[in-house]
């Protein structure tokens, strides 16, 4: 029943800040995806509700019907192609009824990173769209963290996310919402948010590494390692990261060693026709080289418009040489090959250029924000950004991540960050007014 009254209640404030206009509805529908009311509740009309699609419609109508939504720049048009990219592939895919499905879902993403873009437009709504991602995630998250360390430490977190997949995606989930945790702790100023910041951060990287995950474990001492190097108190970040790993390092079980260590197996000294020899690290380590194999050969078959959206599991079976030696529709365990596989090579090649140029311009925006005050605000989010997107990198190249939502929406707060960066290098930057000692008084003695 609190639980319910809980949900009731923020669902009742998103509602009345959805109406101050589209903007906020866009807030609204961040939250729905990143909290998910409706699994805070037993019963009831709540969890039966399609509440993400009910704001998600609404933002979009009310988007596209102020007229804000009509906006036009070089890497939205880019998000546009790959859009077109998608539709075609799925149009044309032999598996087309499976991709259609999870298409439409996509595409509904796709649109609220879209609106996201274009709708934020000055640092305050930048901030709001952080805060509203990270404690909309970060507080399940931060929850489950931070009970799996005092009431089980050490044990397996086995709980999944939805809208992240399974325990590798929820690692990846995690780790690129540690560095949006770490922007807005630099970002504040008031003691208690930087204290509820650090309280998120643990809890939150505790459950990433609690899922097990080899690329998660990968993903966290990359992104770790890279907010050492970048801070700006180098000894005071490592000595914090220390101090973390030496608190968690003896709770962590063996078990937990064991599958580390299966990241350096060599694979050589394994028949890998024979899975009844394997244990089970073994044969997920296998498994996925066969997947990505199979993957090659699907894209060899079908280079330009793929196997469809999303369609790896559907082909798998039509395209396994081992015959099903390692189960029947099988995933294809990595974003590169899955968007090669499924989009075909253009596909690929139009996300390459809207990942990489995301990185290039969170990498510029640091850079220039080292001689422009007004840009240097940005370098925070910035870093987060483009260090939640090599997150991306490393973890995705072990799971399928290239559809997930909160993916797209880190690709769209690159466009924004550009868009924000070039508006502030556009405006003159004040002169600033030089205080000056008063000239003496000199006695006019000529005219005395």
């Amino acid at each position: 029943m609190l639980r319910s009254i809980f949900v009731l209640g923020l669902i009742a404030l998103g509602v009345r800040h959805a109406l101050r206009g589209p903007f906020y509805a866009v807030l609204f529908y961040l939250w729905v995806a990143y909290f998910r009311p409706q699994e805070w509740v037993w019963e009831g009309a709540v969890r039966d509700l399609n509440l993400s699609l009910i704001v998600g419609v609404y933002a979009v109508l009310i988007g596209f019907g102020s007229g804000q939504a009509f906006k036009v720049s070089g890497r939205l048009l880019v998000l546009l192609l790959f859009m077109l990219d998608t539709l075609i592939s799925t149009m044309a895919s032999p598996y087309s009824a499976y991709a259609w499905v999870y298409w439409i879902d996509w595409f509904k993403a796709a649109v609220i990173t879209y609106l996201l873009v274009v709708l934020t437009d000055d640092v305050s709504k930048l901030r709001l769209v952080f805060l509203t991602i990270a404690l909309s995630l970060g507080f399940e998250s931060a929850k489950q963290g931070w009970g799996q360390l005092i009431f089980a430490p050490g044990a397996k977190n086995f709980n999944g996310i939805e809208f992240l997949g399974d325990n590798n995606g929820v690692a990846i989930g995690m780790f690129m919402l540690v560095p949006m945790l770490v922007a807005l702790y630099q970002t504040t100023t008031q003691k208690w948010a930087k204290r509820g910041f650090v309280f998120l951060l643990v809890g939150v990287i505790y459950r990433g590494i609690s899922t097990y995950s080899r690329g998660g474990f990968l993903t966290c001492a990359a992104i770790l390692g890279m907010t050492i190097l970048r801070a700006k108190r180098k000894f005071l970040a490592f000595s914090a990261v220390g101090a973390l790993a030496l608190v968690l390092a003896p709770i962590l079980s063996q078990q937990f060693y064991d599958r580390m260590s299966t990241i350096t197996f060599d694979v050589s000294t394994v028949d890998v026709s024979d899975v009844s020899k394997m244990d089970a690290d073994t044969l997920s380590t296998v498994g996925r080289l066969h997947f990505w194999h199979t993957a090659w050969q699907m894209i060899q078959d079908r280079p330009i418009l793929g196997v469809g959206h999303n369609s790896f599991v559907a082909a798998y079976d039509n395209y396994d040489d081992l015959n099903g030696i390692y189960g029947r529709n099988r995933s294809v365990h990595n974003s590169w090959l899955g968007l090669a596989s499924e989009l075909g090579i253009p596909g690929l090649l139009i996300f390459l250029v809207l990942y990489i140029s995301g990185l290039v311009t969170c990498q510029r925006i640091r850079r220039l924000g080292k001689s422009n005050e007004r840009i240097a605000e940005l370098v925070p989010y910035a870093t987060a950004v483009q260090t939640s997107l090599i997150a991306f990198a490393i973890g995705g190249t072990f799971v399928i991540f290239q559809y997930t939502e909160m993916l797209w929406h880190f690709i769209g707060l690159t466009i924004v960050l550009q868009r924000l960066a070039l508006n502030f290098a556009a405006q003159p930057v004040p002169s600033r007014v030089v205080a000056r000692a008063p000239r003496p008084v000199v006695p006019n003695r000529g005219w005395a």
